[in-house]
């Protein structure tokens, strides 16, 4: 997809980007999480990755149901690239980051259509 057409269409990039279900999934869910937490109240949210086979790495935040929920570094390093994840950075063996103004832009976006 040429997402330059499609910015000249009047189209925003987060818009008419196409994301893998998974990542478009990801996103609601840190989205929501974020949204959930009023703005005075807000903290980043951590990830924790698994070496083990098989799996269990996870983010953890206050408004995600049940405090936590499976993913990916590599699906955030992802969302990172395409700037709805801020931040993502290592601290002393954990990654903590937030979610853009264009993660909740998309978000809503998304919801409307």
């Amino acid at each position: 997809m040429d997402n330059v057409g499609e910015l000249s269409k009047g189209g925003t990039m987060s818009e008419n980007m196409f994301l893998e279900p998974e990542l478009e999934d990801l996103l609601s869910k840190l989205v929501e999480a974020d949204k959930e937490i009023p703005a005075e109240n807000r903290r980043k949210f951590i990830f924790h990755q698994a070496f083990q086979k098989g799996g269990g790495s996870r983010i953890e935040h206050p408004g995600l149901p049940g405090g936590e929920i499976q993913a990916s570094l590599s699906n955030l390093e992802e969302l990172e690239r395409l700037g709805f994840v801020g931040s993502l950075r290592e601290v002393r063996g954990v990654w903590e980051f937030d979610v853009t103004t264009e993660a909740h832009e998309r978000y809503k976006q998304q919801t409307e259509k």
